[in-house]
């Protein structure tokens, strides 16, 4: 996939997994990929956020995406193989 605007990207990768992710990990760290995380959950899918280890400045979110759409966020500041593995419950069996 060769695609350089994030609107596009974003539209393509909820496409190519019917309608969103049932789990999304934010391990980039910058505040943007935080709300395209969001943006690419399914509706009752979850965003683990590990990334932000700086405060490398706010996001723009709406709140409503993540109540109206049911989405579990959870966020980590460090963690381990053990941690992971317990965050691996949110994906699908």
């Amino acid at each position: 996939m060769e695609v350089t605007d994030s609107d596009a990207a974003l539209a393509e990768v909820v496409d190519l997994v019917d309608g969103g992710a049932d789990l999304v990990i934010e391990c980039a760290g910058a505040p943007t990929a935080f709300a395209q995380g969001l943006r690419l959950a399914r509706r009752g899918g979850s965003c683990l956020v590990v990334g932000q280890y700086t405060d490398s400045g706010d996001a723009m979110v709406n709140p409503h995406q993540i109540v109206s759409r049911q989405l579990d966020v959870i966020g980590s500041w460090a963690f381990t193989g053990r941690t992971s593995s317990s965050k691996s419950g949110y994906c699908p069996r």
